[in-house]
């Protein structure tokens, strides 16, 4: 199933980085708070884990697909 393949890929990501959710502190480049959408930032501590890995997923991959110069 594809999201066993995603969550398999979440595991791959220190726990660290998911857990530094302070969307205050988001850098400028490549960080994956940037892309969570803000009416999901402002209930993030109502979202179960599993909902927050599934929207830490989508945000890490639009991240990691910016480019820069």
């Amino acid at each position: 199933m594809e999201y066993e393949k995603l969550f398999a890929k979440m595991n791959q990501f220190t726990i660290n980085k998911f857990e530094d959710d302070d969307f205050e502190m988001a850098g400028k480049v490549c960080d994956w708070r940037n892309h969570v959408p803000d009416a999901l930032k402002k209930d993030w501590k109502f979202l179960t884990q599993r909902e927050k890995e599934i929207i830490f997923l989508m945000a890490e991959q639009q991240a990691s697909a910016e480019k820069w110069d």
